[in-house]
């Protein structure tokens, strides 16, 4: 009896790591990198906070973006990283948005000294993949 204790403590032990919690994923910064006739850039820099007790590898990531009200679009981060255990990370995401759309929106965006933002992030890490939703407030 004795043994098969031990032996279903270290299967627990072991269960308990497959069930993760997803990262929470908050915006830390927003700056516009190029704007011309046809297309803005702008890259925010989104921050990986890591609530489990094992590094996450994240793989890929695809971002939704949506700031005062406007959709940005789609943005995808560089490479893999990882987030250590219990810890975070800020990666740029950069997003290319079509001014047709947002033309008279831009001026708004620009000018606004506080920022209301939706984030949607789909992520694929070493561990699985997890979609997250965030919202919040950054000031300029």
């Amino acid at each position: 009896m004795y043994v098969f204790s031990i032996i279903l403590i270290a299967f627990l032990s072991a269960c308990s790591s497959f069930f993760l919690e997803p990262p929470e994923v908050t915006l830390s910064d927003v700056k516009f990198s190029t704007i011309s006739i046809f297309e803005t850039g702008l890259i925010a820099t989104v921050r990986f906070q890591n609530p489990n007790d094992v590094d996450l590898h994240f793989k890929s990531g695809k971002h939704r973006l949506t700031l005062n009200g406007v959709d940005i679009g789609n943005g995808y981060h560089d490479g893999p990283f990882t987030v250590d255990a219990y810890g975070s990370k800020v990666q740029p995401v950069t997003f290319r948005v079509g001014n047709l759309g947002l033309l008279t929106k831009i001026e708004r965006l620009i000018a606004a000294n506080r920022l209301e933002y939706k984030v949607t992030s789909s992520m694929k890490t070493s561990r699985g993949s997890f979609t997250v939703k965030n919202s919040g407030k950054i000031q300029q």
